[in-house]
Protein backbone atom coordinates (compact mmCIF):
# COMPACT_ATOMS: atom_id res chain seq x y z
CA UNK A 1 0.00 0.00 0.00
CA UNK A 2 1.42 3.25 -0.82
CA UNK A 3 1.80 5.87 1.26
CA UNK A 4 -0.29 8.56 0.04
CA UNK A 5 -3.35 5.99 -0.05
CA UNK A 6 -2.43 5.23 3.87
CA UNK A 7 -2.58 8.74 4.34
CA UNK A 8 -5.87 9.24 2.39
CA UNK A 9 -7.65 6.53 4.48
CA UNK A 10 -6.25 8.56 7.87
CA UNK A 11 -7.87 10.95 7.04
CA UNK A 12 -11.32 9.78 6.17
CA UNK A 13 -11.18 8.09 8.84
CA UNK A 14 -10.39 10.98 11.22
CA UNK A 15 -13.23 13.15 9.37
CA UNK A 16 -15.88 10.24 10.00
CA UNK A 17 -14.30 10.01 13.50
CA UNK A 18 -15.17 13.85 14.11
CA UNK A 19 -18.96 13.18 12.54
CA UNK A 20 -19.55 10.91 14.62
CA UNK A 21 -17.69 12.82 18.17
CA UNK A 22 -20.29 15.84 17.06
CA UNK A 23 -23.19 13.25 16.03
CA UNK A 24 -23.55 11.05 18.97
CA UNK A 25 -24.00 11.45 22.64
CA UNK A 26 -20.57 9.51 22.94
CA UNK A 27 -17.50 10.42 22.90
CA UNK A 28 -15.15 8.98 19.85
CA UNK A 29 -13.18 5.90 21.37
CA UNK A 30 -9.18 6.18 20.91
CA UNK A 31 -7.77 3.42 18.80
CA UNK A 32 -10.83 3.07 16.45
CA UNK A 33 -9.58 4.52 13.40
CA UNK A 34 -6.89 3.73 11.28
CA UNK A 35 -3.88 4.01 13.43
CA UNK A 36 -5.04 1.14 15.09
CA UNK A 37 -4.79 -1.41 12.14
CA UNK A 38 -1.41 -0.92 12.61
CA UNK A 39 -0.23 1.57 9.85
CA UNK A 40 0.52 4.09 11.42
CA UNK A 41 1.92 5.40 15.03
CA UNK A 42 -0.86 6.75 17.28
CA UNK A 43 -1.71 10.17 16.87
CA UNK A 44 -4.12 12.37 19.35
CA UNK A 45 -7.58 12.93 18.00
CA UNK A 46 -8.50 16.58 17.65
CA UNK A 47 -12.24 16.95 17.75
CA UNK A 48 -14.44 20.25 16.57
CA UNK A 49 -15.09 22.66 18.12
CA UNK A 50 -19.48 22.31 18.45
CA UNK A 51 -21.45 24.62 16.02
CA UNK A 52 -23.50 26.92 17.84
CA UNK A 53 -27.03 26.35 15.86
CA UNK A 54 -30.69 27.17 16.33
CA UNK A 55 -32.69 24.55 18.64
CA UNK A 56 -34.96 22.85 16.73
CA UNK A 57 -37.57 21.97 19.57
CA UNK A 58 -39.25 25.70 19.28
CA UNK A 59 -39.40 26.60 16.00
CA UNK A 60 -40.01 30.56 15.29
CA UNK A 61 -43.17 31.91 15.69
CA UNK A 62 -44.86 33.78 12.74
CA UNK A 63 -47.47 36.66 13.69
CA UNK A 64 -50.24 34.11 12.37
CA UNK A 65 -49.08 31.76 15.22
CA UNK A 66 -49.21 34.05 17.54
CA UNK A 67 -52.73 33.65 20.00
CA UNK A 68 -55.11 36.50 18.20
CA UNK A 69 -58.51 37.56 19.99
CA UNK A 70 -60.85 38.40 17.02
CA UNK A 71 -64.04 40.15 18.27
CA UNK A 72 -66.72 40.44 15.53
CA UNK A 73 -69.42 43.02 15.90
CA UNK A 74 -73.21 42.80 14.96
CA UNK A 75 -75.59 45.11 14.75
CA UNK A 76 -79.49 45.05 14.69
CA UNK A 77 -82.02 48.02 13.99
CA UNK A 78 -84.95 48.14 15.41
CA UNK A 79 -87.45 50.87 16.64
CA UNK A 80 -88.33 51.79 20.03
CA UNK A 81 -92.22 50.62 21.21
CA UNK A 82 -92.16 51.21 25.48
CA UNK A 83 -90.35 51.64 28.13
CA UNK A 84 -91.41 50.05 31.72
CA UNK A 85 -89.05 50.93 34.32
CA UNK A 86 -85.60 49.43 33.60
CA UNK A 87 -87.05 47.50 30.44
CA UNK A 88 -87.20 48.28 26.76
CA UNK A 89 -89.36 46.77 23.97
CA UNK A 90 -87.97 47.27 20.70
CA UNK A 91 -89.21 45.98 17.16
CA UNK A 92 -86.13 44.29 15.52
CA UNK A 93 -86.48 45.57 11.53
CA UNK A 94 -83.25 44.83 10.26
CA UNK A 95 -80.38 42.63 11.66
CA UNK A 96 -76.48 42.02 10.33
CA UNK A 97 -76.73 38.90 12.04
CA UNK A 98 -79.11 36.34 13.39
CA UNK A 99 -80.28 38.40 16.45
CA UNK A 100 -78.85 38.07 19.79
CA UNK A 101 -79.85 35.18 22.55
CA UNK A 102 -81.08 36.02 26.24
CA UNK A 103 -78.22 36.92 28.04
CA UNK A 104 -76.09 39.17 25.57
CA UNK A 105 -74.79 42.39 26.34
CA UNK A 106 -74.42 44.98 23.99
CA UNK A 107 -74.89 48.47 23.50
CA UNK A 108 -78.13 50.78 22.68
CA UNK A 109 -77.07 53.37 20.40
CA UNK A 110 -80.05 55.86 19.30
CA UNK A 111 -80.05 57.27 15.68
CA UNK A 112 -79.68 61.40 15.75
CA UNK A 113 -80.53 62.85 12.17
CA UNK A 114 -78.25 65.75 11.36
CA UNK A 115 -78.47 67.44 7.80
CA UNK A 116 -79.43 64.10 6.09
CA UNK A 117 -76.90 62.12 7.75
CA UNK A 118 -77.16 59.80 10.71
CA UNK A 119 -75.22 60.12 13.59
CA UNK A 120 -75.30 57.33 16.45
CA UNK A 121 -75.80 58.23 20.44
CA UNK A 122 -74.97 55.77 22.83
CA UNK A 123 -77.71 55.86 25.12
CA UNK A 124 -77.41 52.40 27.33
CA UNK A 125 -75.56 49.47 28.10
CA UNK A 126 -78.06 46.52 27.88
CA UNK A 127 -79.03 42.85 28.03
CA UNK A 128 -81.42 40.34 26.37
CA UNK A 129 -84.03 39.77 28.43
CA UNK A 130 -86.04 38.04 25.59
CA UNK A 131 -85.38 37.18 21.92
CA UNK A 132 -87.56 38.03 19.17
CA UNK A 133 -89.20 35.39 17.61
CA UNK A 134 -91.09 35.86 14.16
CA UNK A 135 -91.61 39.16 14.26
CA UNK A 136 -92.69 39.89 18.34
CA UNK A 137 -90.69 42.61 20.02
CA UNK A 138 -87.44 42.39 21.79
CA UNK A 139 -86.85 43.25 25.47
CA UNK A 140 -84.04 44.47 27.11
CA UNK A 141 -82.65 45.29 30.59
CA UNK A 142 -81.34 48.47 30.78
CA UNK A 143 -77.87 47.71 32.76
CA UNK A 144 -76.70 51.29 32.49
CA UNK A 145 -78.27 54.16 30.93
CA UNK A 146 -76.21 57.11 29.69
CA UNK A 147 -78.11 60.41 31.42
CA UNK A 148 -75.77 62.29 30.05
CA UNK A 149 -76.24 61.65 25.97
CA UNK A 150 -77.10 65.11 25.24
CA UNK A 151 -78.89 65.75 21.60
CA UNK A 152 -78.45 69.58 20.79
CA UNK A 153 -76.94 70.50 23.84
CA UNK A 154 -80.17 69.25 26.01
CA UNK A 155 -81.89 66.52 27.79
CA UNK A 156 -84.18 64.35 25.57
CA UNK A 157 -85.97 61.13 26.73
CA UNK A 158 -84.49 58.48 24.68
CA UNK A 159 -86.91 55.72 25.01
CA UNK A 160 -89.98 57.36 23.68
CA UNK A 161 -92.30 55.49 20.88
CA UNK A 162 -90.95 55.60 17.36
CA UNK A 163 -86.75 56.20 18.10
CA UNK A 164 -84.72 54.77 15.68
CA UNK A 165 -82.26 52.73 17.70
CA UNK A 166 -79.23 49.91 16.87
CA UNK A 167 -78.07 47.19 19.12
CA UNK A 168 -74.54 46.72 18.42
CA UNK A 169 -73.22 43.24 20.47
CA UNK A 170 -69.71 41.39 20.03
CA UNK A 171 -69.57 37.65 19.48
Amino acid sequence: MSERAGGRRWQIGLVLVVLGAACSASPPQRGAGPAAAGTAAPMPVKTAAPVASAPSAAPATTAAQVNTIVIHEADLFGEIQSRTGATVNVAPLVATRTPPGVGVKGVLFRGVEDQGNTAWLAIADVTVKKESNGGSDMQLTIDDEKKDALIGGKKVNHFTKGVRVKLRWEY
